[in-house]
């Protein structure tokens, strides 16, 4: 077992395959039932510090490329499986279209991004000036951290405010009723959404536009849900934007990558199909 094993490990080292097969074909050989999901994540992280260094850690590509991304130790454990995406601009590219449509339609100026996390979007979005000012919100204090520090190497201390928990009583303190007017929210806190807008803070959120993830499958209370769709569904004209195809050969750097490895970089590692609740207030033009 283990001269095998020093076999494969040296099959992956000297000829640079991807150990995700190496692997496949040793429990194949030897009718382990190895996680095989796990074998992937971790090819993806490889991947990452690999296209990390190639890139130096700079967006190349789409709405936010110039950004820079900081490969902290967050970022490695946390980020990392989907950090090629990002650095290639793949990464919600969908989400990134829909956001700047908004924007130029109902001219926005300001965005606040609940579950902020390393701050790929927020900070992408006012690197590349789409949006003037952010607030963003993120509980997790070491991807906070990590948030900062993007901030920082993108030179956007003086336009990105830096919060913890999603609460309005933060935005009221910050935003009047007309700044509000030109506010794009993006929701991204994994289910909790569904706490968050509710009948008494509607009045704060209720003449922005609203650009919410849709954790629905993760919430095992159906009341919980049909109420927060009827809350929004009154006061907001709905859309729902669904995810669409990625192309992983815009780069030539990365032409000696192979097929296999490709795909898997743009892989977003969704447990589901998901999708993008798109909330534009009645009381505006449409």
């Amino acid at each position: 077992m283990i001269n095998r094993l020093s076999r494969n490990l040296k099959l992956i080292k000297e000829k640079n395959l991807p150990y995700d097969k190496v692997l496949y074909n040793r429990m194949v050989n030897t009718k382990k039932n190895l996680p095989f999901d796990e074998v992937l994540y971790n090819r993806k992280k490889k991947l990452a510090k690999r296209i990390y260094k190639i890139f130096s850690g700079k967006i190349q590509y789409g709405r936010y490329a110039s950004t820079k991304i900081d490969r902290s130790k967050v970022q490695k454990n946390r980020f990392g499986s989907c950090l090629s995406s990002k650095l290639l601009g793949l990464y919600e590219e969908q989400v990134q279209d829909k956001i700047i449509k908004l924007k130029k339609k109902y001219k926005l100026e300001t965005i606040i991004n609940f579950g902020a996390a390393e701050g790929y979007h927020i900070v992408g979005l006012i690197k590349n000036s789409y949006f003037k000012r952010g607030l963003a919100f993120e509980m997790n204090p070491l991807i906070k951290k990590n948030l900062r520090k993007n901030i920082k190497i993108n030179n956007l201390s003086k336009k990105i405010d830096i919060y913890g928990n999603a609460n309005f009583k933060q935005i009221n303190d910050c935003l009047n009723k007309n700044e509000l007017t030109k506010t794009l929210f993006l929701v991204d806190v994994e289910g909790s959404e569904f706490d968050i807008f509710n009948k008494n803070n509607i009045q704060t959120f209720k003449n922005s536009v609203l650009v919410i993830e849709n954790h629905d499958f993760m919430i095992k209370n159906k009341k919980k849900i049909k109420k927060f769709t009827q809350l929004i569904r009154k006061n907001f004209n709905i859309e729902i934007l669904k995810n669409t195809t990625r192309n992983p050969f815009l780069s030539k750097k990365l032409s000696m990558i192979s097929d296999n490895d490709r795909w898997i970089i743009v892989s977003e590692g969704r447990p589901c199909e998901m999708n993008w609740i798109i909330c534009k207030p009645k009381t505006k033009l449409n």
